[in-house]
């Protein structure tokens, strides 16, 4: 008798388990993702964001042998590919791993070392900048701020590293340039700028959703870091009109319901979006469990509420 209850509690424990998880994992995918990018020279880096912040994260592999006298650079893959032909004895191998996090409208420029191998460096320098467009991707970037961290000999061990923050202040379209230069007794390795892409941040540090709507392809507008609020009231008919639309273009809806979604001004009427079909995007109604693929109404609610 007291297995079989044993036996019943643990299958009851068991299905809640299945209840309960996919819930909360479903929500996780929905307010945080990782993406990975390439900087303008090649190198891979990842960008994680979520509703609290965005952290990019670039490794730089600084290769030096001693025997030849020679450095260089690798990525990633070229590292995994070349390292058991590089020898302890002579070859030095440095893996900085460069982050850039932006939290509640905190910028903060750091890096650690994640591998030491070989003959070790007297001195090196890293440098970070940060770059930003007030405008849109595609214009003028000015330099906000910098970090730069000069290491001497006893500054090189495995899993250490250094911080130096800025504060945001506003929205901007931010980029970041990286370089570095290590020294050995025999020589120096000097690497080229690195320059990420271009990411949109509120001033908390939140990255603005890269979204499209999966059955109409519809792609979220990416706004203007410098619009100023211009309220305007929308039509009563925005909504019918534009359900109209879809169901016109694109077919019924096969990933929701139209009870379900909220149609959302891509540009918000605060800021005197339209109501014109290429301004809306259906998106679920806060309290609905995101699912398929399609983003929540409230994530943009939270982001535009930390834009001005």
């Amino acid at each position: 008798m007291k297995l079989k209850k044993l036996l019943l509690s643990f299958l009851t424990i068991a299905l809640l388990f299945t209840l309960v998880i996919p819930s909360s994992l479903a929500t996780a995918q929905e307010t945080s993702q990782t993406q990975v990018y390439s900087t303008e020279n090649g190198s891979s880096y990842t960008v994680a964001s979520s509703e609290n912040g965005t952290e990019i994260v670039i490794p730089i592999y600084v290769i030096y042998d001693e025997e030849t006298q020679q450095g260089y650079q690798l990525t990633e893959s070229e590292y995994q590919q070349r390292k058991s032909s590089l020898s302890p004895m002579t070859v030095s191998v440095i893996r900085y791993q460069v982050a850039i996090s932006a939290n509640n409208g905190i910028l903060t420029y750091g890096y650690t070392i994640k591998t030491l191998a070989g003959p070790i460096p007297t001195t090196a320098k890293i440098h970070v900048a940060s770059l930003v467009s007030s405008t849109t991707r595609y214009g003028l970037y000015s330099q906000w701020g910098s970090a730069d961290f000069n290491l001497i000999g006893s500054d090189f061990v495995l899993g250490t590293g250094k911080t130096k923050q800025d504060n945001m202040y506003n929205t901007y379209y931010w980029k970041f340039r990286i370089n570095s230069s290590t020294t050995w007794a025999s020589g120096r390795v000097d690497l080229s700028d690195e320059t990420t892409d271009a990411f949109l941040l509120n001033k908390k540090g939140v990255l603005y959703p890269k979204y499209s709507d999966p059955q109409s392809g519809i792609a979220l507008i990416e706004p203007r870091a410098d619009m100023v609020p211009n309220p305007r009231t929308p039509s009563s008919t925005y909504r019918t009109n534009f359900m109209k639309h879809y169901n016109t273009s694109f077919g019924n809806p096969t990933y929701f319901i139209w009870d379900d979604v909220q149609v959302h001004h891509m540009i918000p009427v605060r800021f005197n979006g339209s109501d014109a079909m290429s301004n809306l995007i259906p998106l679920w109604k806060p309290g609905v469990q995101p699912q398929n693929g399609i983003l929540s109404h409230s994530v943009l609610n939270s982001w535009w509420a930390n834009y001005y």
